[in-house]
């Protein structure tokens, strides 16, 4: 036990009233006198939340037997207990009688239980307070950072004590989806997209916009154009008013604005990079920078950061009406430190998770940038296909939208069938659409991915 925890157990001491320890009791027995009881308090309440050991064995044998659909009483109990190797020195049947001897009734169960996960909480409260004391006056790191650890813990903490239910009946959810209904007929009277606009008229037409909850993955070999399209992506939704988050876990956020700038005007991005620029030029690039200064584009380049950092930012800045779409650049590289024995697949299918935790919390369109296998070179045209989706099949899974960005001329084919030039030619490859159909979408663009824009067959 390191130093710093010593000092938090000797701040922290776990004083337990009578009046819980009673309602801890009475939960116990009405669950071991009433068959149906348990049920009352499964989603409340959880082994943890009881202040005994004891009391947090029995809890567990109850959940064992009530998940398994199996009779719950003293004596099956009893043999759970002794199944798990939980049961308290020199104990018998006794200590789970004496449970149930003053319960006359399982009515209260429920109000007992709530009593019981509200002393936890407390408990819980004080304990951090005291580990926030120490933390704070822990120099020896970097302090901004531990600031911001702290402050996540905190957020974290606030999240899992929010105590309201989101289980609602047919009928109540009913007249949100009437005025879901009435939104669309409204938005294709008026030809507006129900969604956040993509920017490529193919694109707008399949999806019908970047759709609220949603995660979008966009997926591509490197030199692809991954980066370049999810900033036309982001400029695009900008441009429409919507509040951009990006986070930028490989680039800088200097090259990302630099790309932006070079997106808004006609600059040899070479001639950008090498300051070789003539006097309209750089007049061009003040005029840019001034109409950027104004799009709702936020972004983080911290580049070692958890998809757990990412939500509790993105959730401060959604209170803050900041956030209206999110993209990640790019998955593979978020930070999963996690349980020991996880392995990569493992990390990643718990980041593509959170991301759609992210989505549904927020109820944002997100968008996670992918790395594709190197299976893909094996393959003469290097099309990709779903099964080159790096490192786990839940990506696919948990996404909405699977898509891939995809350019003939970084893969050898400078013609297609008909002689046609490939040069400038990009392609979409829209491989799962849980909500609506699939398809390839065609956008053109130069040399340096600068400029995208809608396809037309000369």
């Amino acid at each position: 036990m390191t130093m710093k925890n010593q000092i938090s157990q000797l701040l922290y001491s776990e004083v337990v009233p009578e009046y819980i320890n009673d309602a801890e009791k009475a939960v116990l027995g009405a669950a071991l006198c009433d068959i149906n009881a348990f049920s009352d308090i499964d989603s409340v309440l959880s082994s943890e939340m009881f202040s005994k050991k004891t009391y947090q064995s029995i809890f567990r044998a109850l959940k064992q037997l009530h998940d398994e659909r199996k009779s719950m009483d003293f004596i099956t109990v009893f043999n759970q207990l002794k199944a798990n190797q939980e049961l308290p020195p020199n104990a018998n049947i006794t200590i789970l009688t004496e449970l149930s001897i003053n319960v006359h009734s399982s009515l209260h169960i429920l109000a007992h239980a709530e009593i019981i996960q509200d002393a936890y909480y407390r408990r819980k409260l004080k304990q951090f307070g005291n580990n926030v004391m120490i933390q704070a006056d822990d120099y020896t790191n970097d302090p901004t950072d531990l600031t911001h650890q702290i402050i996540d813990s905190a957020q974290e903490m606030f999240n899992a004590f929010q105590r309201t239910s989101t289980i609602r009946s047919i009928g109540e959810i009913m007249p949100d989806v009437v005025m879901d209904i009435k939104n669309r007929c409204a938005n294709i009277k008026t030809g507006q997209l129900s969604g956040i606009n993509t920017g490529l008229t193919e694109l707008d037409a399949i999806t019908n916009g970047w759709q609220k909850s949603n995660v979008i993955v966009l997926a591509g070999r490197p030199g692809m154009g991954k980066t370049a399209l999810m900033l036309n992506f982001a400029r695009t939704a900008a441009h429409c008013g919507k509040n951009v988050l990006i986070y930028s876990l490989e680039m800088s956020s200097i090259s990302l604005v630099e790309r932006l700038i070079c997106k808004e005007i006609s600059v040899d991005p070479n001639n950008y990079r090498n300051g070789n620029l003539t006097v309209d030029e750089l007049e061009r690039i003040g005029s840019a920078m001034k109409r950027l200064k104004e799009l709702p584009i936020y972004i983080d380049d911290k580049p070692v950061v958890s998809m757990g950092y990412i939500r509790n930012h993105a959730k401060r800045m959604k209170r803050n009406n900041k956030c209206d779409m999110i993209f990640i650049d790019y998955l593979q590289l978020a930070d999963m430190k996690g349980e020991a024995n996880r392995n990569r697949e493992q990390e990643v299918a718990q980041a593509s998770r959170m991301a759609k935790i992210i989505a549904k919390e927020l109820n944002i369109p997100v968008m996670l940038l992918s790395q594709l296998s190197r299976e893909v070179e094996k393959r003469g045209n290097q099309e990709p296909k779903l099964s080159d989706l790096r490192e786990s099949g839940a990506i696919e899974q948990d996404a909405d939208i699977v898509m891939f960005v995809y350019r003939p001329s970084k893969a050898g084919i400078e013609f297609d069938g008909s002689g046609r030039d490939m040069k400038g030619l990009g392609k979409i490859y829209i491989e799962k659409h849980r909500n609506g159909p699939t398809g390839v979408v065609k956008f053109s663009t130069n040399d340096s991915l600068t400029k995208i824009w809608d396809y037309k067959q000369a």
